[in-house]
C-alpha cells in the first residue's frame, strides 16, 4: 500500500501499531488497530477525498490478498457471511 512505513517501535509511533505516511499526527497519517468490531483506522490531516481514495485502494488490495471481499458492514459493503472471491 502506498504510504506504508511499518510498525511503530515506541520511539517512532506506538509500539506494534501499523503506520502509513507519518508516525506523527502533525501531518498526513494513518494508523490502525484491531478492535472487537474489526479494523479501526485513525486518520490525521487528510482531506475526505484523499482518505476515501486511500481506503478504497486498501479494501481492493485486502480483498485481492485475502481472497474474500473486504468492506464495511455498517454501510452494506459486506454481509455477516464471508463472500469468497472466485478467481477461476
Amino acid at each position: 500500500m502506498d504510504g506504508w512505513l511499518g510498525y511503530g517501535n515506541g520511539e517512532n509511533g506506538e509500539e506494534g501499531i501499523p503506520y502509513w505516511f507519518s508516525f506523527k499526527e502533525s501531518g498526513p497519517s494513518i494508523s490502525a488497530s484491531m478492535e472487537p468490531s474489526g479494523l479501526q483506522f485513525d486518520v490525521s490531516h487528510m482531506n475526505k477525498e484523499e482518505w476515501n481514495s486511500w481506503l478504497s485502494r486498501f479494501k481492493a488490495e485486502a480483498t485481492k490478498t485475502l481472497g474474500f471481499k473486504v468492506g464495511e458492514l455498517e454501510i452494506g459493503e459486506v454481509d455477516e457471511e464471508i463472500e469468497w472471491i472466485d478467481e477461476a
